[in-house]
């Protein structure tokens, strides 16, 4: 990627001494009667080549660049020198009629402007906005000596999770405005449209997003024979959070469906609660779920932990297939196992920090994006085009949101445990 630099610096590359610049930008004006004349013999079996040759004479314009430095994009332009009548050939008249709705001649007056292209400047956090915007996962960048060009890595992640997609800066648009209005536009909140409408409860899409970076950070980054490791005196080893989750995720959606836990149910009464420290003295902590003698086997809880998740598929399936309201209480459910598993990934890379780095295995052909240079201009962003985002249950009495039902773009707010 090319740089911002000062404009001094930038002029001079496009309007170099020997006017290498100008005379390939100028070049596009033979090509054109080249172009146009071979369409003629196309289009009429005539051979009406001299007549088009001089369609645009480059001795009628000269080369003009502008650099926008506020935005960071130079443009480039054939400026006329003096007035220029296009005369269209006659063989081609009829095609010019139907493409530009006349085949009357067209007249360039002297200082009008073809415009040519646009080479563009990005700063340092341009690669993240971009990474953003595409999904992607930028993970390394190499500058040249000078800070004049920058190479940047791009991955495709494994797995992402579901956002709002912001709008590229202006920066980056090839139709943006020049000058005179950049300023106005890049001091302009960014405005997010909100979908049509929003799922009641989280899409299949969601929650495999969610379990594939679960799996990624319980399974690959921390290696299985540090499952065991209690890096933090008052949590759980690791492989408690590789059975707490489906437990926890079980639980509420027995709740949800009114209907038996899971096989082994004994994972739920070892794996419900994990190890809270408490609050006003860290040196003990609350109650928890009794610890069983020797943790069940990786493979013992993978099973289960599959067999939680058909069981959320099928609930999810069910209801998408009724397209109608979802009951309040159910919904309840299902938003506190999704949300609490995608809050444990952030608590899992806690205690990964304070393991032994030489203990962690990095995925190769996998990064976290950073979001600090998301925004980097501009720190307003404005959530339009939906009227209302309704928060919360509709009641506080479980027996009323046991009957209660959510209308489709009903929204919980975290924590829905207590909203």
């Amino acid at each position: 990627m090319d740089k911002q630099k000062p404009t001094d610096v930038i002029m001079h590359a496009y309007h170099d001494s020997l006017g290498i610049t100008a005379k390939f930008e100028l070049n596009i004006l033979p090509h054109i009667n080249q172009l146009v004349a071979d369409y003629v013999v196309q289009q009429s079996g005539s051979n009406s080549k001299d007549a088009v040759n001089n369609l645009l004479d480059m001795e009628n314009f000269r080369y003009v660049g502008v650099y926008d430095e506020k935005i960071g994009r130079h443009d480039a332009f054939l400026e006329a020198c003096e007035d220029v009548v296009v005369r269209w050939p006659c063989g081609i008249a009829a095609q010019v009629k139907d493409i530009c709705g006349s085949d009357e001649d067209v007249t360039i007056k002297r200082g009008d402007r073809l415009y040519i292209e646009s080479g563009y400047k990005y700063s340092d956090s341009a690669a993240e906005v971009f990474a953003q915007a595409t999904g992607l996962t930028f993970s390394a960048t190499w500058i040249s000596s000078r800070d004049y060009y920058m190479l940047n890595m791009f991955r495709k992640p494994q797995a992402a999770m579901t956002h709002v997609p912001l709008p590229l800066p202006v920066s980056f648009n090839k139709w943006s405005v020049p000058t005179e209005r950049s300023s106005r536009l890049a001091n302009t909140p960014l405005t997010i449209k909100a979908p049509e409408q929003f799922p009641t409860i989280p899409t299949i899409d969601e929650w495999q997003n969610v379990w594939k970076v679960w799996d990624l950070l319980t399974l690959q980054i921390i290696t299985r024979d540090k499952l065991l490791v209690r890096p933090i005196d008052l949590r759980h080893p690791f492989i408690f959070y590789l059975g707490h989750i489906p437990a926890f995720a079980d639980i509420h959606m027995a709740a949800a469906e009114a209907a038996p836990l899971s096989e082994p149910a004994i994972f739920a009464q070892w794996f419900e609660r994990g190890i809270d420290p408490n609050m006003e003295d860290t040196s003990i902590c609350h109650s928890h779920s009794e610890v069983p003698d020797k943790w069940p086997s990786v493979e013992e809880i993978t099973v289960y932990r599959d067999n939680v998740r058909r069981r959320i598929a099928a609930w999810i399936d069910s209801y998408a297939a009724l397209k109608g309201n979802v009951p309040a209480d159910a919904a309840r459910h299902v938003w506190m196992a999704f949300e609490h598993e995608a809050m444990h990934i952030e608590t899992l890379l806690y205690m990964v920090l304070q393991m032994d780095p030489e203990d962690i295995r990095s995925p190769i052909n996998c990064t976290f994006a950073p979001n600090r240079f998301a925004l980097p201009d501009r720190c307003w962003v404005s959530y339009a085009g939906y009227p209302a985002v309704v928060l919360g249950l509709p009641s506080d009495n479980e027996v009323a949101l046991a009957t209660a039902t959510l209308p489709p773009g009903h929204v919980f707010g975290w924590d829905n445990e207590s909203p």
